[in-house]
């Protein structure tokens, strides 16, 4: 007897791979410390919001990098050029 797969079976990994992905960019910083999708010098950066040296911001959608002040010093931008990112 073989073992036979269904023609939805690819679709249903494939959205199961796409959901576990998606759950660990979400989870990322600063609702857990652990997981990061970027840091540099001592600021971790996640979907909602970014960790300085283990003092977290609110969690927010769309985080402003400028409450920060040391981001700007550690990413050694001018006040017009960090001016004209945001």
């Amino acid at each position: 007897m073989a073992l036979r797969g269904r023609a939805a079976t690819p679709a249903t990994v494939f959205l199961l791979v796409a959901f576990v992905l998606l759950l660990v960019s979400v989870l990322s910083v600063p609702i857990t410390k652990t997981i990061a999708l970027g840091s540099y010098n001592g600021v971790s950066f996640g979907v909602f919001g970014y960790c300085v040296q283990g003092t977290c911001s609110s969690i927010q959608l769309g985080y402003d990098p400028g409450s920060c002040p040391s981001l700007y010093q550690l990413l050694d931008l001018s006040k017009e050029s960090s001016a004209n990112l945001n």
